[in-house]
């Protein structure tokens, strides 16, 4: 007979979506300014500047949120 269940606690990382506005997003990507990766020489540094302006704009409409969760 069992003596009860094991429960493990973890965490989650999600993005955050209650208050996306989606039209915001939308202008926040059309004022990026992505032809600025263009000056760099290597695609390793234009991919990384690209990334890392699209994770700012998602992080401004829809950030991360840790959760703890229980299994």
């Amino acid at each position: 007979k069992a003596s009860g269940t094991n429960k493990t606690q973890t965490t989650i990382t999600y993005r955050q979506m209650k208050h996306f506005n989606e039209q915001e997003f939308k202008t926040t990507l059309e004022q990026t300014p992505w032809d600025s990766t263009f000056g760099f020489d290597d695609p390793d540094d234009m991919l990384s500047a690209w990334e890392d302006m699209l994770n700012q704009a998602l992080d401004d409409h829809c950030p991360w949120k840790i959760k703890l969760v229980t299994r």
